[in-house]
């Protein structure tokens, strides 16, 4: 007041702030009026404690200074921080006093709540309008509450149980408007909720659905049962689904009923809905109707006597003809049945039956005599056919026969076996039913017995046949030398020179050496030959014919082949001097090049070569270990070998490693780090990934050379900055 000044504010040793207060109990105490004793200041950041205001007053107000606008006002934030490295905050809710509209003078206002999800902008959820009206999901609510917005969001009302499970109210999907009143009481037990529609409104009350005869104003019977069965047996019942949104909502069910304009006896509500209480009322009619027509029908199958077996015995007469007799009463004649024109039987039993026109479902019998038959299906244990003619096509499990021939007019017959998807087999059976030959949809035929034939003809057969006669000629010649009347050889002979058309040795020969024009025989199999074929060209071949061609059997010996430029060792190993080409698929469990593998026509210095149709080269592997691929497809990639070294620690600033990847973290107050690293040329390329926050500055490259490079900021930051890089090697 000039003369003696007034404590207005203090700032304890706590950092507390108080306005109008000299013992301030948190962060900012603001005090308007007298104190109170705060039971947990601890708790609080900030305290405000004053009257109680008017209602249009407040203790704290939040205010804009914004010029007038629409949706301006204060707005109270909540957030905090949501990394656990650093201290980056942020809003994820807020409420906001807004102006409703932009009138001078008015000051019509609405409060919006809003949420945020991450990595989007916060969103209003729910506002309540001027008018107090809430709305959850639209910024402009219809009633007191308004959930939902339409074309958009489906309004739900969810209930839950205390203690489990809930109950939820929601629209159809492609909703109309509609009010619906419910009724002014809880209605009796017994009762339904029914409505009474006006425009889209629909008044809900309580009406009795008892059928206890004391709440019905009966007016009398129905009358004629026949009435009502003529009108069910006149009415279609269908298989249905409901459209999207109608009847009971379900889609997917597959309903089966009537239709409402189809029965009206059935429907109630101006003929659209089903009246259960017509419906039960019809059907009770309509089994009355039809429990009449059967007594009827009983009535008359009385007049028709069996005998005690439930038998109709029909006997032959002296004249031919046929009769119906009771064999239980002297073989009399039935004199108590006419002429069907329609008769239905589990079983007829009769010698012979003689008719014109015979339609069945199936016939089951040892002979039958008919001008035509008419069946939708014939079974017989036996059936004798003159000529049977199917135009379209026999399906049959079973079909026994003496001849199959071609028909009339053709000279060929066609077995087809297999479809276009799946091969088949024509197969021959012994009386087991197992298989003994067959014929594949290939041509390929298997015989498990033995196979007789005037000729077989067949370019490999007849080869094989002309050189086995020519074997067995010389064998049963020789066999035929040895009983000769010649004479008898001395034991031993020394010839320089012998010249002979024909030479069989019956015993043993002792030759140093021996030339032999065209073949050798050697038992009944293995054939040594020397030929030429048309175009005069030398064809010489080992061949055996039945048995496998068996080299060095007892392993006891390595072969050699081609003055030893191949070389098969008694393990099987095989070494080939030059190069194998192989048309078809090398399958291995393992391939090992050294460079003096290296292909004549490969890449420089290249170990394996991959080529395509044309033999261009497409891919390469050389002997340091490096390849070119024209692409690489793979689940995981490995950077780093095993002999690489770790990212390395920092000192004085500078990483020394030989990683390809690697970590690395720039320290809070230091704007760049060195990482040294022979890999570093001037086609490597350098890239770096922030693993932590950079408060958004950007990390970036500042500088690469032959053995180095530099990573960091433009200006140092307050905290720990991790980072992974990698480098990549780019051809110059």
């Amino acid at each position: 007041n000039g003369s003696n000044p007034t404590e207005a504010m203090r700032i304890d040793n706590l950092g507390n702030v108080g306005i109008r207060t000299t013992a301030p109990l948190t962060k900012l105490d603001v005090l308007n009026g007298t104190t109170n004793t705060v039971a947990d200041a601890f708790g609080v950041a900030a305290n405000f404690t004053a009257p109680t205001q008017t209602a249009q007053g407040s203790t704290v107000s939040i205010n804009s200074n914004d010029a007038l606008a629409a949706n301006m006002g204060g707005i109270i934030g909540f957030g905090g921080r949501y990394v656990t490295a650093g201290t980056g905050y942020a809003n994820w809710a807020s409420i906001k006093g807004l102006k409703a509209n932009a009138t001078s003078g008015d000051y019509s206002g609405y409060l919006s709540f809003f949420t945020r999800l991450t990595g989007s902008a916060s969103l209003e959820r729910m506002r309540i309008d001027q008018s107090g009206y809430v709305g959850i999901g639209t910024t402009n609510p219809g009633a007191r509450l308004d959930v939902g917005l339409a074309g958009t969001t489906l309004g739900t009302l969810r209930l839950e149980g205390n203690t489990s499970g809930y109950s939820q109210l929601q629209p159809a999907a492609a909703a109309g408007s509609i009010t619906i009143v419910l009724p002014t009481s809880a209605g009796t037990t017994g009762y339904q909720l029914s409505t009474t529609a006006s425009g889209s409104t629909a008044t809900t009350s309580w009406t009795a659905a008892s059928s206890l005869r004391s709440q019905k104003d009966i007016t009398g019977l129905f009358g004629d049962p026949n009435l009502a069965l003529d009108q069910i047996l006149a009415t279609n019942v269908y298989n249905f689904h409901y459209k999207e949104g109608m009847g009971t909502g379900d889609t997917l069910t597959n309903y089966v009923g009537v239709m409402a304009d189809e029965a009206p006896w059935a429907m109630h509500y101006n003929e659209s809905v089903i009246n259960p209480v017509n419906t039960l009322g019809y059907m009770i009619l309509g089994v009355q109707a039809l429990n009449e027509k059967m007594a009827t029908i009983s009535g008359q199958i009385n007049n028709l006597t069996l005998t005690d077996t439930g038998d109709l015995n029909i006997s032959q007469t002296p004249d031919g003809s046929y009769q119906l007799t009771d064999s239980s009463n002297g073989n009399s004649v039935i004199d108590k049945i006419g002429a069907f024109a329609t008769a239905v039987a589990a079983n007829i039993k009769a010698g012979a039956i003689t008719t014109t026109d015979f339609v069945a479902e199936n016939v089951r019998a040892g002979a039958v005599t008919a001008s035509k038959v008419t069946t939708g299906g014939f079974i017989a244990f036996q059936g004798t056919v003159d000529n049977m003619l199917v135009k379209s096509g026999l399906v049959a499990g079973n079909i026994k026969t003496n001849l199959i021939s071609p028909l009339a007019d053709s000279t060929n017959v066609t077995v087809q076996v297999g479809n276009s998807t799946e091969s088949g087999k024509f197969a021959i059976q012994n009386s087991e039913g197992t298989e003994v030959a067959s014929i594949d949809n290939e041509g390929n035929a298997t015989f498990s017995g033995t196979l007789y034939a005037g000729e077989i003809k067949s370019q490999s057969l007849d080869d094989i046949h002309a050189l086995l006669t020519s074997v067995q000629t010389d064998q049963n010649l020789l066999k035929d030398a040895a009983n000769w009347d010649t004479l008898t050889a001395t034991n031993s002979a020394s010839l320089d020179e012998i010249a002979v058309a024909d030479l069989y040795v019956t015993n043993q020969a002792a030759i140093n050496s021996l030339s032999v024009t065209n073949s050798i025989t050697v038992g009944l199999d293995l054939v040594f030959s020397s030929t030429t074929n048309d175009q005069m060209l030398t064809l010489n071949s080992i061949d055996t014919l039945s048995a496998p061609l068996k080299i060095q059997s007892l392993a006891m010996a390595p072969v050699e082949i081609m003055a030893g430029l191949i070389t098969i060792d008694t393990h099987g190993n095989v070494n080939i001097a030059g190069n194998l080409y192989v048309a078809g698929r090398v399958k291995a469990s393992g391939l090992t090049l050294s460079e003096t593998d290296v292909q004549e026509n490969a890449t420089a210095s290249a170990l394996l070569t991959l080529q395509n149709q044309t033999g261009t080269e497409v891919a390469s592997v050389n002997a340091s270990g490096s390849a070119q691929f024209g692409s690489v497809s793979t689940p995981q990639l490995v950077i780093a070998g095993a002999d690489a070294t770790q990212s390395g620690t920092i000192i004085n600033g500078v990483i020394t490693t030989n990683s390809t990847v690697g970590q690395a973290t720039i320290p809070a107050w230091t704007s760049e780090i060195t990482i040294k690293n022979p890999k570093v040329t001037d086609y490597t390329l350098v890239y770096v990934t922030p693993t932590s926050s950079t408060q958004n500055n950007v990390l970036y490259v500042k500088s690469k050379q032959a053995g180095q490079f530099v990573v960091g900021f433009a200006n140092p930051l307050d905290t720990d900055v991790s980072f992974n890089w990698w480098i990549v090697q780019v051809q110059n």
